[in-house]
Order: C-alpha cells, then structure tokens, then sequence
C-alpha cells in the first residue's frame, strides 16, 4: 500500500495543502473550477454541458448538506459536502456558468429545482440534480418549457444517451 503523509513542521507559518487526482477539477475557488473545466474554445453550449456534467458527476445527491445556502457554493458542495439536493446543486451550477459568461437562471417548482442557461438567445436546461439534459426534435438542447410540453426526443446523462421510456417525468417534471 501507498501511504501519503503531509506535516507542516512550522510553527510560525500554516501550510495549505491542496491534493488532486488525475482529471478531477480543481475545487479551491469558483474561478479554478470552472478553468479546470471550461476551455476558451469551447462554444457557449459545451461550456454549459461540460459544467453540468462535472456537477452531475461529482456530487452525490443526498439530503440536503446544510440548512442554509452555503451548500449552495460550488466549492463547498463539491469540494467540502460532496453532496446535496435539487436546489443545492442547481444555485452552484448557476454561479459556475455566470463565472463562465453564461446567463443563468434557477428555475424551481413544488417537486424540483433546476438551471436554465441562455445560449444562442434561449433558455436551455440543465439538470445536474437528477443528471439529465434533453434535446428537442431539431436537437436543440431543451427549456423547461419545453420538457414540461413534453416537446423532447432524447433524454442525455454524462454517460450518454438515455431512452426517454426510462425517464421518470411524473417524479420531477
């Protein structure tokens, strides 16, 4: 086994230590997340969908982590709860796409919170609660609106495409 030990052997001064695998983001501030995430290049849509993939992969949702909006910051959500629900992960994600030049709006009715972002001059949602983003019948990525008209044909997670006769639409939409 591997062991790694960090001492900070000065009395006078505090070490910060920050440790990271691999890919993972860096979670120390909201402006490192989103640049260990976001690459200029991207177009407004990748950014969104890069952002909500990483939160839809790095949180676990859970109950919710505190009582207050502090669970609400990215780097406390993903870097200290790792965990939280609907409306928890939807204020960070929002905040992670402002800091990425995105529009954003929390969007939330008696069963769930959500994001919309605005890209290319609509709304487009974002679910990184439950992992789903959907796509209309031009392919468009999908409103709110749209998803509650029931006007999507695709159903998406980080991992994929999701048939849409697996989606639990009466659970939250």
């Amino acid at each position: 086994p591997r062991r790694l030990i960090v001492e900070n052997a000065d009395a006078e001064h505090a070490v910060r230590v920050w440790a990271r695998a691999g890919e993972a983001p860096d979670l120390t501030t909201r402006d490192a997340i989103v640049a260990s995430i976001v690459r200029p290049d991207m177009s407004d849509e990748k950014k969104a969908l890069a952002l909500w993939s990483a939160l839809a992969t790095w949180r676990h949702n859970d109950f919710a982590a505190a009582a207050d909006l502090e669970a609400s910051d990215p780097v406390k959500l993903l870097g200290v709860y790792g965990f939280g629900f609907c409306n928890d992960v939807s204020h960070a994600l929002a905040s992670l796409l402002e800091r990425a030049g995105l529009r954003a709006r929390v969007v939330a009715w008696p069963q769930h919170t959500v994001v919309e972002a605005r890209i290319d001059g609509r709304w487009r949602l974002l679910d990184a609660d439950l992992g789903r983003v959907y796509r209309t019948r031009s392919g468009e990525l999908a409103s709110v609106a749209d998803v509650f008209a029931r006007r999507t044909t695709a159903a998406f997670s980080p991992l994929g495409e999701v048939p849409l006769a697996q989606e639990r639409f009466d659970f939250a939409y």
